[in-house]
């Protein structure tokens, strides 16, 4: 009996590792024929050409055609006098270059529309004509104790749901306790170290985007369409951002708690570009 039964245990293990093996033999096949089946990644029609005597890299076109620009302006100047004279032909160049300024400055038409009480500072929303057709949108924030004309700092914030993200309104519109984000509510760190803030919503972000821009949600800017019109008139959306802050200083320049001798810039990311020119 126990011969026996071991015979036909062996027999019955046999077989059933000579299904399974047939099984995996077959799913096997199966699995090579539908790779086999499946078409090559396709890479492109330049993908077997030696392109070693060729070049089609966007980027590296233009780091090329950057190497072999020669300026014209450079810096060579070796007293106060001749500086003095570079910074003004150069001035001239970097606005015709950006695509210029409008040949007048429009009235200003300045509305506050509400003030808030912010504890130790004032918070104003502002608007004011920038230039025919552009309004601007702005929080003027100033410390409570203050004795005299204060220091202005225009701020401009960086890509993301705009001008609230530097004074501190969270998504939902209630005040933040604590400076999130990667822009830190900076307009109110400068009130807070005694200054005057304004911060202004640049052109194409926040209120100040087209309306597709806004069914897309509260981070979403309007940069690139309206910066692709700016280059078709001739212009750039650097010089529109730019005289906006222009316009801002000429605001703050109106108002007796500002220093207008003391007016600076600051900004992040897309705003730091506006800062710096």
């Amino acid at each position: 009996m126990k011969r026996t039964a071991r015979r036909q245990f062996l027999k019955q293990s046999s077989l059933a590792t000579l299904i399974a093996a047939s099984r995996l033999t077959t799913s096997e096949a199966f699995s090579q024929n539908q790779t086999a089946a499946l078409p090559s990644q396709y890479r492109g029609p330049l993908a077997d050409f030696d392109s070693n005597d060729r070049e089609f890299d966007s980027l590296q076109f233009c780091l090329s055609s950057y190497e072999q620009v020669k300026p014209s302006m450079s810096f060579s100047a070796n007293n106060e006098a001749s500086a003095r004279a570079w910074q003004a032909r150069v001035r001239s160049k970097l606005v015709e270059l950006l695509g210029g300024f409008p040949s007048h400055r429009v009235a200003l038409r300045p509305r506050v529309f509400e003030k808030k009480d912010m504890g130790s500072y004032t918070r104003e929303k502002i608007i004011f004509q920038s230039r025919e057709n552009l309004s601007v949108f702005g929080y003027l924030l100033l410390p409570k104790n203050r004795s005299r004309a204060l220091p202005g700092v225009v701020c401009l914030p960086g890509h993301g749901r705009g001008v609230d993200d530097v004074v501190g309104i969270s998504e939902k519109g209630e005040q933040r306790e604590g400076k999130s984000g990667y822009e830190k509510d900076f307009a109110v760190q400068v009130v807070e170290n005694g200054c005057a803030a304004f911060a202004i919503e640049q052109l194409a972000f926040g209120c100040r985007r087209d309306e597709a821009a806004r069914k897309k949600g509260a981070s979403t800017s309007s940069c690139q369409p309206a910066a692709g019109a700016a280059l078709l008139f001739g212009q750039t959306m650097i010089a529109w951002r730019v005289w906006d802050v222009m316009r801002s200083i000429d605001y703050l320049s109106t108002r007796e708690e500002i220093d207008p001798r003391r007016i600076a810039t600051m900004g992040i990311s897309g705003g730091g570009t506006v800062s710096f020119f």
